[in-house]
């Protein structure tokens, strides 16, 4: 009965496991005893997405030599996490072999080691990669909304240029993202981005990203990304992230503003007006009433293919923001959406940390008839 049952059917069931609870993730390994054809769904599963550490390295390669599928085609998703990354990274680079189906990797490692030692061997054995992270693993939260970057950033630059350069080794990146790094920039150095990237993803210190965006303005061809998430920065039309976005102005899709502790400014939503050409708007920030989405956000958007729209308050709503009267302000909010404005909108979401949020529906019966309205609890968003 085995061999006759459908390995499309197989692979439904196995993918409805969860990775991440360890009875499950067990239960997918043990498909893989039944037979050959369901041990190939199995291992596929299991090694769609794999993170290496000091303490699973050896594991991991005693896998890959033992077991009766090739292991390394499986991978999709690959993070490194070393504590000691030295002389062990060297090693596993040179064991791992080939990773033709890897498309995203993530470095949990010091971004300066990453690129000046490794990034061309990185390169060599994922041939395919579309997405690459870069984060600091000692970063702390508590430094997000510091005057100064903290000390560990500033000692341990890694050159503007050099990692432009680097990345230009993956010839099908299209995503990249650098979370929490000090981006050097040398006077006079000539920035290339690949033709190919669309997307960053920028979790930096805000003077890192002023930098970045102010060397990014001065380069004699300004590249244009279609997606971009700014975390820890409001910004306004007379900062040089603020004028990188007018500058986009329609050319811009997505976009999300994660600004943590920081309150959403009247200035920032002057740069909203001009991205027009916008599809997805996820904006983060401290106290965002139905107040502020009437008075300053909604007007501002001029967004003929806006499809998505995502509001999400960094603090809980909590006391007086959840009286009789601002409840009824989201039945104005209601009627906006309702407006030819918005007429294409497919998803309204809201998130706050607050289960008061839920109630929030009742008053928005439109969206609801029209089926784009999310409310959602959250206690810190990722």
């Amino acid at each position: 009965m085995v061999e006759t049952f459908p390995l499309e059917v197989v692979d439904l069931v196995i993918r409805r496991l969860n990775l991440n609870n360890r009875a499950e993730r067990r239960a997918i390994g043990h498909c893989g005893l039944v037979c050959l054809d369901w041990c190939r769904s199995s291992r596929l599963h299991l090694f769609s997405e794999v993170t290496l550490s000091d303490s699973n390295i050896p594991a991991f390669l005693e896998v890959i030599a033992n077991s009766a599928y090739p292991i390394r085609t499986f991978v999709r998703r690959l993070c490194l996490a070393l504590a000691r990354p030295g002389a062990n990274l060297d090693q596993l680079i040179g064991r791992l072999g080939p990773l033709p189906a890897v498309t995203a990797l993530r470095c949990l490692l010091h971004p300066k080691l990453v690129f000046l030692d490794h990034i061309t061997r990185l390169a060599s054995i994922c041939p395919a990669l579309t997405h690459l992270t870069l984060a600091n693993p000692e970063f702390s939260y508590r430094y997000e909304q510091s005057e100064l970057p903290p000390r560990y950033l500033t000692q341990n630059p890694l050159p503007m240029h050099f990692a432009l350069d680097a990345i230009q080794r993956f010839p099908s990146l299209t995503y990249l993202a650098l979370h929490h790094v000090e981006l050097h920039h040398s006077e006079g150095a000539m920035y290339r981005f690949p033709i190919q990237l669309k997307t960053l993803d920028l979790q930096l210190h805000r003077s890192f990203l002023e930098e970045f965006f102010k060397n990014t303005l001065y380069m004699n061809t300004i590249p244009v990304f279609s997606s971009l998430y700014l975390l820890g920065v409001s910004p306004t039309p007379d900062t040089f992230t603020g004028k990188y976005l007018c500058y986009v102005g329609d050319r811009l899709r997505r976009l999300r503003l994660d600004m943590r502790s920081l309150h959403l400014s009247g200035t920032c939503v002057e740069v909203l007006q001009f991205c027009t050409g916008l599809r997805d708007l996820d904006l983060q920030a401290v106290a965002l009433s139905p107040d502020t989405l009437l008075s300053q956000i909604l007007p501002s958007l001029h967004c003929p293919n806006l499809t998505h729209i995502t509001f999400a308050d960094s603090h809980e709503f909590g006391g007086g923001y959840y009286s009789r009267d601002l409840f009824r302000l989201w039945g104005q909010v209601d009627d906006v959406l309702a407006t030819n404005q918005f007429r294409g909108l497919l998803r309204f979401s809201i998130v706050s940390r607050s289960a008061l949020v839920e109630r929030i529906p009742e008053f928005m019966p439109r969206s609801r008839a029209r089926r784009i309205l999310q409310v959602a609890t959250s206690e810190r968003r990722s």
